[in-house]
């Protein structure tokens, strides 16, 4: 049991480390989901290296496209996928209004959003491989929310 607790440190660690040095990057729960905080300027989405993907599909079931919601609601994102989350390493990406908010590993398909400013926000999804190069086509909704 503890072999596997390390192994899955240290593929959080290297999953950090892929992300950009963790320097601003969300903190682990337990569940292996890497929550947002709420300032991402500084991790806006760069041109990067993608790779095609190969009839994998990633689908944003919740929030709906122009769902509203409220600046204390807890904004649940959960996706589907034909894509293999969980095995070698794959896991997905969540990014609000262009900025990255999260990496969801192991075999997750939701993630919660906290703490949405007043506006309109665009939640864009993109799945990613082991090696933490995105698929280049993911799903997006847009969403308000409001006081």
């Amino acid at each position: 049991m503890k072999l596997i607790k390390i192994m899955m440190m240290m593929l959080l660690v290297v999953g950090l480390v892929a992300c950009g040095g963790g320097e601003t990057e969300p903190a682990a729960t337990d569940e292996g989901v890497m929550e947002g905080e709420m300032d991402h300027g500084s991790m806006e989405m760069e041109e990067e290296e993608t790779v095609p993907n190969e009839g994998a599909v990633i689908e944003i079931v919740s929030p709906a496209e122009g769902e509203t919601f409220t600046v204390d609601d807890q904004i649940k994102v959960e996706v589907e996928t034909n894509y293999a989350i969980g095995e070698e390493g794959k896991h997905w990406h969540i990014y609000l209004d262009g900025s990255s908010w999260g990496m969801i590993m192991g075999n997750n398909k939701n993630s919660v959003l906290r703490g949405l400013e007043p506006g309109e926000h665009e939640i864009m999804v993109k799945l990613a491989n082991g090696e933490h190069i995105n698929l280049e086509e993911g799903d997006m909704v847009k969403i308000m929310v409001t006081e």
